[in-house]
């Protein structure tokens, strides 16, 4: 073995060595192999470049919500990490996409995908050049803005929004497209901590839901018009229902019709007796609606 192909061969050792250290810029300079190397050695390139093809393709598919292009929920979640080792104060907002269900019920889900890209060009167009929106679920998203603070940002959703309603109303869509929308501002460094964001975004969200209803016509005849319903909701019944759920809120059944269901677990909080209670079944599940249950919020509670 002469010392030209002894060289070599510690070449692509090296260069397999820092591959397999992680190392993914690392190069092989086959021109400088012996010519009966340089064959091993493009095949080596070859195999690479392939190598990390697949592994981009992977991470895509891992981090990048297929239909939207934008990040999903592990993006979203990595990204968050990374704002926490950093620190820095930053303002997210959770969106939920209104009458999402009903759009796929009576269009078809080919223009449910076309109703959930619509809302993603419309808030991408008014988003700033620091500012990232993730799609954690099928009419979920979340915005994520480390310049705005809580107040510039719910002003300019609420802008959208209704910009949003405006171009989809009269018969100028399939339906009428809104969202609903709840901001928290989050600050690492002082203690704030993921749970807490979660929380208080997605219970502003669906008091926002409850508050600003946007009601699709019910028959092909009725002109299509927004019907926007102030729904009467007192804050400490709503806190108190919300409070009653670590996650989600199971007790909001139908939206849609404006109905605020829920289940037993609020009666103790509202310390609403049996009397006050009206008892039916919806979505399969046993609910109640209090009659009056402002008048029962213990106020010894608040």
């Amino acid at each position: 073995m002469n010392e030209s192909y002894r060289m070599g061969e510690q070449s692509i050792i090296a260069y397999l060595q820092r591959l397999a250290n992680g190392v993914s810029t690392a190069e092989l300079d086959v021109a400088a192999l012996p010519a009966e190397l340089r064959a091993v050695g493009e095949q080596l390139q070859k195999t690479h470049a392939i190598l990390q093809q697949e592994r981009q393709l992977l991470e895509r598919n891992a981090y990048i919500d297929p239909l939207t292009n934008l990040g999903n929920r592990n993006g979203f979640d990595r990204h968050v990490e990374q704002l926490w080792r950093k620190g820095d104060p930053f303002t997210c907002a959770y969106i939920d996409i209104d009458h999402l269900k009903h759009c796929n019920d009576r269009f078809g889900h080919a223009e449910g995908n076309r109703y959930i890209l619509s809302i993603c060009r419309t808030l991408s167009e008014t988003m700033e050049h620091d500012e990232m929106l993730f799609r954690i679920g099928g009419d979920e998203f979340v915005l994520i803005s480390p310049s705005a603070n809580e107040i510039e940002l719910e002003q300019r959703l609420e802008q959208v929004r209704t910009r949003l309603i405006e171009a989809s109303s009269g018969g100028k869509a399939p339906m009428i497209g809104s969202f609903s929308f709840g901001c928290s501002r989050v600050d690492p460094l002082a203690g704030d901590t993921r749970r807490q964001m979660t929380m208080d975004a997605d219970r502003k969200m669906y008091r926002y839901k409850l508050m600003h209803r946007v009601q699709q016509p019910k028959d092909d005849d009725a002109p299509q018009r927004p019907i926007v319903d102030q729904l009467p909701c007192n804050d400490r019944v709503f806190q108190a229902i919300s409070m009653s759920s670590e996650t989600r809120y199971p007790f909001i059944l139908n939206l849609d019709t404006g109905n605020r269901n829920g289940r037993l677990t609020p009666c103790a909080i509202l310390t609403c007796p049996p009397s006050t209670l009206l008892t039916h079944s919806t979505c399969g599940s046993p609910a109640f609606i209090p009659k009056t249950a402002t008048t029962y919020a213990p106020s010894s509670t608040w």
